[in-house]
């Protein structure tokens, strides 16, 4: 990859956006990339600590829980990064990155973004700033799954994707086996409250995999009791 590629991986996060050209061509010029097809790992425990960038193509990344039970923790889209933990504590990475398509990714070693924060001030309270606010998402979807219903929490997912996509008639970005995990569900009771939500004229589903909200207050509105 060029420099001008690299250029414009890393111009993507919305993390280095404040940079001025000439760090972001330093930090550029850091950067390595690969590309990796679909299913195949990008990252996961016993791998060096780095930050890593998605250039094209989507990321799911899971963590293992001591049961063997395999979580979701999020999807990453182009722009999006991963490893802001790692840079702030050296930690080495607990979760596993994988393609969920052909992707590309851009790398940077935990080092070399250090020595850009001691630097850039900014750039080290916006990777804290990031940490903290994927920490609380990630506390209130374990405080929603023991307090809210299957339901009022699928209401809620649909809801947010259709306002992220612009439109009514939403795309979901994963597998409705990844959409359960992300709820704390089983992928047989997502079948059935999207079911239900079909049967009382919340949704519609379309043939090629897309579901429309039907009633927007309707989906607000479903009961948030488990």
């Amino acid at each position: 990859m060029d420099t001008d590629h690299r250029r414009a991986c890393v111009s993507r996060v919305p993390l280095f956006s404040g940079l001025d050209a000439q760090t972001l061509a330093q930090v550029a010029d850091l950067a390595t990339s690969r590309r990796f097809q679909r299913g195949e790992r990008i990252q996961g425990p016993g791998d060096d600590a780095a930050l890593l960038v998605v250039h094209r193509g989507r990321v799911r990344v899971t963590r293992l829980a001591s049961s063997g039970a395999e979580h979701l923790l999020r999807i990453l889209d182009g722009g999006d990064f991963l490893g802001e933990t790692a840079v702030l504590t050296d930690a080495p990475p607990e979760h596993l990155a994988t393609a969920m398509q052909d992707a590309e990714i851009c790398r940077l070693a935990t080092h070399d973004v250090r020595t850009l924060v001691s630097g850039n001030p900014a750039l080290g309270l916006q990777l804290a700033t990031t940490l903290v606010g994927r920490l609380q998402a990630a506390e209130s979807r374990l405080a929603a799954s023991s307090t809210t219903s299957v339901a009022r929490r699928l209401a809620d997912r649909l809801l947010q994707l259709s306002e992220e996509q612009g439109t009514y008639s939403i795309t979901l970005p994963s597998t409705k086996r990844d959409l359960a995990a992300w709820l704390g569900t089983t992928p047989e009771t997502l079948s059935r409250r999207l079911g239900s939500f079909q049967d009382t004229g919340l949704v519609r589903h379309l043939p090629d995999g897309r579901i429309v909200l039907l009633d927007h207050d309707g989906l607000e509105n479903v009961p948030d009791k488990p």
